[in-house]
């Protein structure tokens, strides 16, 4: 469930109405526009880690129900 919830997350950051403001910060040099940028870029990172972690973790999961 928290996956679902890091894409969807996601998904919203690269609506097209996210990216025009966006657009807008930068085009009125705000700094907002940079910080809001490197966040994005973090969440992304995180949200790879985590898929990779969920993945890996699902190739023992059948195992650990047995216990």
């Amino acid at each position: 469930r928290r996956n679902e919830d890091l894409q969807e997350v996601i998904k919203q950051l690269k609506s097209v109405s996210l990216i025009n403001i966006i657009q807008t910060l930068k085009y009125a040099q705000s700094h907002y526009a940079m910080q809001f940028e490197s966040l994005e870029q973090e969440l992304q990172e995180k949200t790879n880690e985590a898929q990779q972690n969920l993945e890996d973790l699902s190739t023992i999961e059948e195992d650990c129900l047995l216990l």
